[in-house]
């Protein structure tokens, strides 16, 4: 019974012993050294030339997607401006043949009106496809200006000044 103690009583001390000496081998191995600033910003600046460059990617996504817009509404302008021209020479053959006050005469005048409200929607379609390519085209040069202006940072901050 004494030596069962004792044994127990040994090896609670021994694995105390261990726990504590894991605790201070732990202690010991682990420091806690925090970034100085300079590797707090160049890994900022990092991030942002990150971030920088998946928005130039999307932008330059916006552009093309836009010059595409552009072209079919250049397109569809084209077309309704022929349709007018159509209908305006329809209406003036209906008005020779049939009178200014006919049904045809009617008619070709609601065809004209409808087209020219046709091709006005694709004009302004049109030109809000430029404003939007206008604008990408900034945001570009401007994502572009942010990434070069990171890189220089970057630099600066590696040069430790």
């Amino acid at each position: 019974m004494f030596t069962k103690t004792v044994r127990r009583t040994l090896v609670t001390f021994a694995l105390a012993g261990l726990c504590a000496g894991g605790a201070w081998a732990q202690d010991s191995t682990t420091t806690t050294t925090t970034p100085t600033p300079q590797q707090t910003d160049i890994q900022k600046d990092r991030a942002d030339i990150q971030k920088d460059r998946t928005d130039l990617t999307n932008d330059r996504a916006d552009i093309k997607a836009d010059q595409t817009t552009i072209a079919n509404d250049k397109s569809a302008v084209a077309k309704d401006h022929a349709q007018v021209k159509a209908a305006e020479a329809q209406l003036a053959a209906d008005k020779q043949t049939y009178g200014a006050n006919s049904p045809q005469v009617k008619q070709d005048e609601a065809n004209l009106k409808a087209f020219r409200t046709t091709q006005r929607t694709d004009e302004k379609s049109l030109d809000k496809a430029q404003h939007d390519v206008h604008a990408d085209v900034k945001d570009a040069k401007l994502d572009r200006t942010d990434i070069r202006h990171d890189r220089a940072d970057i630099r600066h901050d590696r040069a430790g000044h």
